[in-house]
């Protein structure tokens, strides 16, 4: 397994060479296949110099203009989402039924949030402030558990797939949003899941990108309809947006290009927002 101490420009091509090589070999990364699975834990280790290069890239004078951001986005954010690594927020049903239908072959494990441990670092000075909610919010699953054990020795404890269910209902009460990720999609998702990350707002790297007109994250299978009659013009939906797609029209909040991560549901407090199915 590499080092750890990586050089950052090292780092750099390793993140770059992944949606290549993924779209390269696209016809042998089936879930088991030797050669995404081998990516997989190259990821899995390299995974906080990735997301601090990210901010880096984010917090530079170009990365802070809207030529910045297309520039990243179509020079490396497409073929991330369509052939590397992309997610999308699940509901409670959805976590339960995952764990459900997992393998028995597979462990599930519990640690500390990556985007957290990224945003410790150099980068701190472009994006200051780290969220004041609880550190251990991620969970890994299928091969996923075996790489961050392997590569983050003691941070990752096994957990029952009914711990790992109440633990992602506690985040949920808290306004985190479970998001499931996906590695070396390659045109299907099926098998491909090797973390459910209990996202928020202040924390998430992929979801600070997706902000940034870069949307590298895949839409759910809901999305969020506003009742005008029972709608209060709090704006709390907008607040609490992971997405920030939420705008105002005729005083009252619209909600634009959702994704279903379903806070702004939980949090409004006139119960006017309802999640509804969106079909294929």
């Amino acid at each position: 397994m590499p080092p750890m101490s990586t050089p950052a420009a090292e780092t750099a091509i390793l993140a770059l060479a992944v949606p290549f090589f993924a779209h390269v070999f696209h016809a042998v990364t089936g879930e088991r296949s030797r050669l995404r699975l081998w990516f997989l834990r190259l990821y899995v280790v390299y995974e906080v110099k990735f997301l601090r290069l990210v901010l880096w890239v984010l917090g530079t004078r170009l990365g802070r203009t809207r030529l910045g951001e297309r520039l990243i986005w179509w020079s490396f954010g497409t073929w991330l989402r369509r052939w590397g690594e992309t997610g999308r927020a699940m509901d409670g049903g959805e976590v339960r039924r995952f764990f459900e239908d997992l393998p028995p072959e597979f462990e599930t494990a519990v640690g500390g949030c990556r985007c957290k441990v990224a945003r410790r670092g150099p980068c701190w000075r472009f994006h200051k402030g780290i969220c004041p909610h609880p550190t251990e919010t991620e969970i890994t699953v299928r091969w996923g558990t075996r790489f961050y054990r392997d590569g983050y020795p003691g941070e990752y404890r096994v957990i029952s797939r009914a711990e790992a269910v109440g633990r992602i209902e506690e985040l949920i009460a808290l306004r985190h949003a479970p998001h499931i990720y996906y590695f070396c999609v390659a045109g299907t998702f099926e098998g491909k899941e090797f973390v459910i990350c209990n996202c928020c707002k202040g924390a998430c790297v992929p979801l600070e990108v997706n902000r940034r007109r870069m949307p590298v994250m895949t839409r759910g299978n809901r999305r969020a309809v506003i009742d005008r009659s029972k709608c209060a013009r709090c704006f709390t939906c907008r607040e609490v947006c992971l997405y920030d797609v939420v705008t105002e029209r005729d005083g009252c909040p619209e909600i634009g290009d959702c994704h279903g991560c379903a806070v702004c549901a939980r949090s409004c407090p006139s119960g006017a927002i309802t999640m509804v199915a969106v079909g294929p």
